[in-house]
């Protein structure tokens, strides 16, 4: 299996390895807490897979359909929309659940990850305020904070609450079109439907990732 199958375009593979192949030895010594830092780290990678296909898939099923196609189409567009918006947030929400594990094995009073409850109370917002706490010079607890306050991230965040627990949005159309193909407006998310939606998203999570993972290479670099 080659390399690039198992990563997604500009997804910054160095960085991703590096810190791996560096947690690698804590494994025997820290057995629950590695546990947790490797299932949120392979979701960083899965989830940005997963995002890229949907941002593929969607491009494909726009450019050959339109925005206004049969009702299987449109469906397997919605679903594209759905699962980008999803993998988005979950990359990154993984990529903070790592970061909390690591935190665990440095520092492991205050980064309990023993009970349910631990577990449970682990989001980006309290990971980014420990990591202000206990690592507060550090430059990985920077990018936290940075990446909390992206407008990408909260737009993504915003999208999957919507289309997670609310509904499938509809498509306002205009004529003459705006675009060609034609676009319309995603009702009520402040988004135009073309063939870019996702094609010009994509880049923005790998930007974040690409952030993400340098600032851990770093701490990690310092502290293992």
């Amino acid at each position: 299996m080659s390399k690039q199958s198992v990563y997604a375009a500009g997804f910054p593979v160095s960085l991703f390895e590096s810190v791996q192949q560096r947690m690698g030895p804590q494994q025997p010594k820290h057995p629950d807490a590695f546990r947790h830092y490797a299932g949120g780290w392979n979701a960083v990678r899965n989830r940005a897979i997963g995002c890229e296909k949907c941002a593929g898939s969607y491009s494909d099923l726009f450019l050959k359909h339109g925005v206004a196609p049969p009702q299987d189409v449109r469906i397997a567009q919605d679903n594209a929309l759905f699962g980008f918006f999803a993998y988005s947030l979950s990359a990154i929400d993984s990529w903070f659940f790592a970061m909390y594990a690591v935190a665990s094995i440095l520092e492991p009073s205050g980064f309990p990850m023993k009970t349910d409850n631990d577990l449970r109370g682990i989001n980006p917002t309290s990971t980014s305020q420990g990591f202000a706490g206990t690592f507060a010079q550090s430059s990985i607890s920077t990018a936290m904070g940075k990446v909390l306050s992206e407008t990408s991230y909260r737009e993504w965040k915003t999208l999957r609450n919507i289309l997670m627990h609310r509904a499938n949005p509809g498509r306002q159309f205009y004529w003459p079109p705006r675009t060609t193909p034609r676009d319309a407006d995603w009702f009520g998310m402040g988004i135009k439907l073309d063939q870019n939606t996702l094609a010009h998203r994509y880049p923005l999570l790998t930007s974040i990732l690409e952030k993400l993972l340098r600032a851990t290479d770093q701490f990690t670099a310092q502290r293992f």
